[in-house]
């Protein structure tokens, strides 16, 4: 689950298409920088910009590739 960078009806929610290829456009509130929830329920701050390849290895996560040693999350202080 992550944050649309299009808002939604907060009754209606709305799945993010995904081909495989194109990033759906995430954030949007945050100056591009966006929260996203795990499959083990944790809560992740990702920065903005983050390469489309570490974006597209979250996303599909059964491709067998590691994530890279920069996964792209926001390490401001306090996050």
């Amino acid at each position: 689950m992550a944050e649309a960078g299009k808002p939604v009806i907060w009754t209606k929610p709305q799945d993010l298409e995904f081909d495989g290829e194109t990033l759906p456009e995430l954030g949007g509130m945050f100056d591009g920088k966006f929260y996203a929830v795990t499959g083990d329920g944790s809560v992740i701050r990702f920065r903005a910009n983050v390469p489309p390849v570490t974006l597209k290895l979250w996303i599909d996560p059964d491709d067998g590739r590691p994530l890279p040693k920069d996964p792209g999350f926001d390490k401001e202080p306090g996050r």
